[in-house]
C-alpha cells in the first residue's frame, strides 16, 4: 500500500497524517497536549472527518472504520474504552500488511513498534519514532503504561528520554509558528 499517496489528502484537509510502513499504518494526529487519563483514540469528530475527506479522494467507505481506495484499505480499528487496555488485540489482524493499513495515534504507532521489536529497535526505526514524535505528540505516559511488564517496556524505558526531547523540540517549534512539517502533502 502506498501510505504516503493516502496521507496526501488528509494532509491537505485540518489533519496531519504521517506514513509509518513498518506497521503498516498512518499516524494521525490528534491533540498537542496529553493526561495520563486521556482515552487515546481518534474520536467520533475525526473518524467523521477523516471519512469525509477519503470520500471526496476516491475511497468507500465499506464499513464504519473499512475504507476502500485507490491504494488499498484503510482501517479504523474499534477500541475499548477501558483506560488501562492496551490496543495491541485491536490491531493483531491488520499485522499481516499487504494492500491495507490502520489509522492510528502516534501513542498507539509508539506502542505497536516496541512491541512488535523483538530484540530491541534498530537504529532506523528509533529514528523513525524519533522524527514521528517530532511531527506528531504521543502520550508517553500511556504507552509506558501499556508497555509495563512486557518485552517492550526496556526498550521504551531506553529511549524515553529521546523521545521526550524530540517531542518538546517539535512542540516550541509549533508554538513559534517556526515549525516545519515534512509531511506528505
Amino acid at each position: 500500500m502506498d501510505l504516503v499517496e493516502a496521507c496526501r489528502p488528509l494532509n491537505r484537509s485540518r489533519l496531519s497524517a504521517a506514513p509509518c510502513a513498518w506497521i503498516p499504518a498512518i499516524s494521525i494526529f490528534v491533540d498537542e497536549r496529553y493526561d495520563r487519563s486521556d482515552v487515546d483514540v481518534l474520536g467520533p469528530q475525526q473518524r467523521q472527518h477523516i471519512a469525509r475527506v477519503l470520500g471526496r479522494h476516491g475511497w468507500r467507505q465499506l464499513t464504519g472504520g473499512v475504507f476502500a481506495g485507490p491504494h488499498g484499505r484503510l482501517v479504523l480499528p474499534r477500541l475499548t474504552p477501558n483506560l488501562s487496555e492496551d490496543p495491541g488485540h485491536a490491531f493483531a489482524a491488520l499485522r499481516g500488511g499487504g494492500r491495507q493499513a490502520a489509522l492510528a495515534t502516534p501513542t498507539q504507532v509508539i506502542f505497536l513498534t516496541l512491541t512488535a521489536a523483538v530484540g530491541g529497535l534498530d537504529a532506523e526505526r528509533e529514528n523513525d519514532l524519533l522524527d514521528l514524535v517530532h511531527e506528531q505528540p504521543a502520550n508517553l505516559d500511556k504507552v509506558a503504561e501499556w508497555l509495563r511488564r512486557s518485552s517492550g517496556e526496556g526498550e521504551f524505558d531506553r529511549i524515553r528520554v529521546r523521545l521526550a526531547a524530540r517531542q518538546e523540540e517539535g512542540r516550541l517549534l509549533r508554538e513559534q509558528h517556526a515549525f516545519r512539517s515534512r509531511l506528505p502533502a
